[in-house]
């Protein structure tokens, strides 16, 4: 109740001491809660700390929610909170893991999760790829959704790790509801990476995954219907899934891809018409938001415009 402010007014300091005196009893919950106090390194007595600590504790109101899927392997970076103080903040992570530890050797499945994920990454301990591989399988055999979308990701990417997409496709089926699994599952089918290659069970992926707000899935389902992979082409189903994709709250790389789509639909006149200014605008935004290929159609449009 205090954690969350439900029923009573919020009161960190409260809840901390709670959760440790309860962790100090054996309760691996509250261990694990220790655990994420110290992980954020909630000084709680300083304002500006204490602000961004109720920030955390509203994204766990929100029951976590996943972060985009390349700064998963960093999600809830503790350089978000860190103190300026170096060695305030060692000390903070070396609590955090010592209560992580506790909590995981009682199988709690979330602090498995963070424990191999800090392994994994060394943030506040030595790298052990070894002991993180470990720690995320025991998770994800205990469902933590999390752990298995990392493993998935690990798998797919060969980060540290020789790539498997049979163990990819095996995690992420394990969590098939989770937008950034459907999309692994997608890319999986649609490059034929550890299942024989299928248009129509990629575009089948792409399409759960989009219907939850996936810009990426969104842009690769446009690019189905534009060149007719698993369905018939259809410019117009393309374009409308390019320019959903532009308005989507999401990863700028995302929507700059979705911008240049758009840009060259407009470019070309593929379903519409043909139109410079609407494509010089799309390219334009694109190149904004980082999408590199934008930046020289751009030029090259600007230089065709005005040679006619």
């Amino acid at each position: 109740m205090y954690f969350t402010g439900k029923g009573c007014g919020q009161d960190l300091e409260k809840s901390f001491e709670l959760f440790q005196k309860a962790a100090e009893q054996g309760d691996t919950d509250s261990q694990y809660q220790v655990a994420e106090f110290y992980y954020y390194e909630a000084g709680l007595k300083d304002s500006s700390r204490k602000k961004k600590m109720q920030q955390f504790c509203e994204t766990k109101r929100n029951e976590w929610g996943f972060v985009l899927y390349d700064s998963l392997i960093d999600d809830y970076n503790c350089d978000d909170i860190c103190l300026e103080n170096n060695k305030t903040w060692k000390q903070n992570m070396a609590l955090a893991i010592e209560w992580y530890v506790k909590a995981a050797d009682s199988d709690n499945a979330d602090a498995q999760f963070m424990l191999g994920k800090i392994y994994y990454t060394g943030n506040g301990c030595e790298q052990d790829f070894k002991r993180a591989l470990e720690l995320l399988k025991k998770a994800s055999n205990h469902n933590n959704e999390r752990a298995s979308l990392l493993l998935g990701l690990l798998y797919f990417e060969g980060k540290e790790i020789e790539k498997d997409f049979n163990k990819s496709y095996d995690y992420f089926s394990k969590i098939e509801d989770n937008e950034f699994a459907q999309l692994y599952l997608g890319h999986l089918f649609y490059d034929g990476l550890g299942v024989k290659q299928d248009f129509a069970k990629a575009k089948e992926w792409y399409e759960k995954a989009a219907s939850q707000g996936n810009i990426e899935a969104g842009n690769k389902l446009g690019l189905m219907y534009e060149k007719g992979l698993g369905t018939e082409q259809d410019f117009l189903k393309a374009f409308e899934c390019y320019k959903k994709n532009c308005i989507q709250y999401g990863s700028p790389k995302a929507r700059g891809e979705a911008e240049f789509h758009l840009a060259e639909m407009y470019y070309y006149g593929r379903g519409i018409e043909q139109d410079y200014d609407w494509a010089l605008g799309c390219y334009n935004r694109a190149a904004e938001q980082g999408y590199s290929a934008a930046v020289s159609a751009l030029e090259k449009l600007k230089n065709k415009m005005q040679k006619e």
